[in-house]
Parts: structure tokens; C-alpha cells; sequence
């Protein structure tokens, strides 16, 4: 224990216990934490505009998720999203049960049923394009005004 007063020691271990709770629960996805915060983001607005329930929004209800779900066009979309808040609520110690309900597998059908969803075609610029582009604009500066 060393200097630590009994107290002081049982606050420290309560935040290692803290920590490491936090980080079991968001070690897996370190590269996806921008999309759960987004996924958050997402819910927290509509949870907020729609159902009113600002400073409420976590946990869930199941009919306040089936609202939810008609806003999503994508059934994968909001199969992530629902991870996302089911994170939060796990983050945060709450229960995940609306998150886990049956009847959202119904939802998720019911959207891709909709078929309102079209990928689009891949918009991206390759490193050599990029690149070739650059030069370009290093041999034509007038092109870079």
C-alpha cells in the first residue's frame, strides 16, 4: 500500500477497475471508436428531436430503437449503429436488453424489405492519380490558381 491511506488506496483500485472495464469493452474496436461516436451521435439527436428524451437518451427503449429504425435505409447501417449504442449503454453500466430484443431483427428485415437502399458506385482517387495530379499542377502552375 505504501503512503496511500486505506481510502485513498481503495479510490485508486476503483479506477484501474474503472480503466480496465473501459478497455475491455473498447479494446477490440480502437480504429472504430470515430464510428461509434458517430453512431452515438446519431441516436443522442434523435432520442433528443424526436422522442424528447434529452438527457435520457441512454438506455434505450425498444420503441423508441423501432422509431429509430425507420430513419435508416441500410439494414447493415443500423445493425452498427445498434452496436454503437449497445457500447455506450455497456460503457456506462446500463442495461443493453432493448438493444438485444428480437423484435429489432424484425426491424432490420423490414428495412432491408424496404429495399430503399442503392450502393453507389465507389467514388475514390487512387495514390498514383493523386500523385499524377500533383506533378501536373508542379509542371502547370497555372492550373493551381
Amino acid at each position: 500500500m505504501g503512503s496511500a491511506t486505506p481510502g485513498e488506496y481503495s479510490a485508486l483500485m476503483a479506477v484501474r477497475v474503472d480503466n480496465a472495464r473501459n478497455l475491455a469493452i473498447l479494446g477490440s474496436c480502437p480504429k472504430s471508436l470515430p464510428s461509434v461516436r458517430s453512431g452515438l451521435r446519431c441516436w443522442f439527436n434523435f432520442a433528443k428531436e424526436a422522442l424528447g428524451r434529452e438527457g435520457s437518451e441512454l438506455p434505450p427503449s425498444l420503441d423508441g430503437l423501432l422509431a429509430w429504425s425507420m430513419t435508416f435505409r441500410c439494414d447493415r447501417t443500423f445493425s452498427n449503429y445498434l452496436g454503437h449504442v449497445k457500447t455506450g449503454c455497456m460503457l456506462l453500466g446500463l442495461t443493453c436488453e432493448a438493444v438485444d430484443s428480437q423484435v429489432l431483427k424484425r426491424a432490420k428485415t423490414a428495412i432491408a424489405k424496404r429495399t430503399s437502399f442503392r450502393p453507389r458506385k465507389q467514388l475514390f482517387l487512387g495514390l498514383r492519380i493523386v500523385e499524377d495530379m500533383l506533378v501536373h499542377l508542379r509542371d502547370h502552375p497555372k492550373w493551381s490558381t
